[in-house]
């Protein structure tokens, strides 16, 4: 009977380890997504998940953060727009922790730039696109792994 106990309780712990976004990790989520939205030059920011409760993934679950928010930048060229705020929204990233997950991408577009940075199991993806005038609107969604 002790013995049978003891193997449910471990699979109890293992069941418990396993299948589960961490709350630990979504903490650490949501806590660098609130330094990243807090940066002075973002437009409006609003935070529209904020990471607390775990959401279903293939065969497990992950914790989400997404915000929106703009930034303006004055420059006459659409294209050197999207590089230089590519480069400054990078930066704040790169400030909280997170390292570039592919090259920038500073090709020719104009009509928008999607970028990714990852930090410890953490990933972050921001979508510039341009709006009138010299705001550009950004969404910002950052990912726990599935687990």
């Amino acid at each position: 009977m002790l013995r049978r106990l003891v193997v449910l309780l471990a699979l109890a712990v293992l069941a418990a380890g396993c299948g589960g976004s961490s709350s630990a990790t979504g903490e650490q989520l949501a806590a660098d997504g609130e330094k990243i939205m807090a940066w002075k030059d973002w437009v409006a920011p609003k935070i529209t998940a904020r990471a607390d409760a775990d959401q279903p993934c293939d065969g497990g679950s992950k914790r989400v953060f997404a915000a929106t928010t703009g930034i303006a930048y004055a420059e006459a060229d659409p294209d050197n727009r999207l590089d230089s705020l590519q480069t400054l929204v990078s930066d704040r990233f790169t400030e909280v922790g997170y390292t570039p997950a592919t090259a920038a991408d500073q090709a020719d577009r104009t009509d928008s730039r999607t970028l990714t940075w990852t930090k410890e199991g953490l990933t972050f993806t921001a979508v510039l696109t341009p709006g009138a005038g010299d705001e550009v609107a950004v969404q910002v969604k950052g990912e726990t792994a599935c687990g």
